[in-house]
């Protein structure tokens, strides 16, 4: 219903949630036709709130993490990834890897503040 009157900006969270490979293949594929536009267009503001950061990694032109409610970084996978130090095994890093080192351990399984 959102792409009836081809948007300017879409807002999308969490698309991928629930859906099998080809469910997803096809939203992703659709986000991008948005967000690329008929030729000459320039096409649509694409805006997905997700957690699945091999799809940001994927389709997403420009990354913006968020880390306690606030904007941490803004940029390319490509320059994100290339702030953080290589790995001590020769692994590529990843979003996940960045996101990991901008809002806290992967060990942290609850807020710190927070006491139960």
């Amino acid at each position: 219903a959102a792409l009836m009157r081809t948007p300017k900006v879409l807002l999308v969270d969490e698309p991928m949630v629930g859906l099998d490979p080809q469910g997803m293949r096809l939203v992703k594929r659709v986000l991008r036709e948005v967000a690329d536009g008929p030729p000459g267009s320039g096409g649509a503001v694409v805006m997905m709130s997700t957690h699945t950061l091999d799809v940001v990694e994927e389709v997403c032109d420009r990354v913006l993490v968020m880390g306690h409610g606030k904007l941490v970084a803004d940029g390319t996978v490509d320059e994100l990834v290339g702030k953080l130090p290589p790995s001590s095994t020769g692994e590529q890093r990843t979003l996940e890897d960045l996101f990991i080192a901008l809002t806290g351990s992967s060990d942290e399984v609850s807020d710190p503040g927070v006491h139960p």
